[in-house]
């Protein structure tokens, strides 16, 4: 199976930064209710803390996708075309880390 990715590279102007006192994604499990189908694969969604991020998204039996955004980025999006997937994210400015699971994809 291919993976599909791409990158949500919000740049910073009032309209797209996030609201006030709005939270980052939290670590944890994704909730796939919460999220889309497209094609027979399940478009996930992260808001993010302004800066420059390492994301890893690795899948069963796939070798783990390494991805390094642009700088003030505040949001990353990607398709899952796979039955599980984990992603981990690293704040490169601060070190700051924190990871998300997909247990199931309800798009396969």
């Amino acid at each position: 199976m291919r993976w599909t990715l791409a990158l949500l590279a919000l740049a910073l102007s009032a309209c797209n930064q996030p609201a006030p006192g709005s939270q980052p994604s939290p670590p944890g499990v994704i909730d796939p209710s919460k999220q889309g189908c497209n094609r027979e694969a399940l478009w996930v969604e992260f808001r993010l803390e302004q800066g420059t991020y390492r994301v890893t998204q690795t899948a069963p039996g796939l070798e783990p996708i390494l991805y390094e955004t642009m700088p003030d980025v505040v949001g990353y999006g990607t398709r899952v075309e796979t039955p599980q997937a984990e992603f981990r994210f690293k704040r490169l400015e601060d070190g700051q880390s924190w990871s998300a699971s997909l247990p199931y994809n309800p798009c396969l």
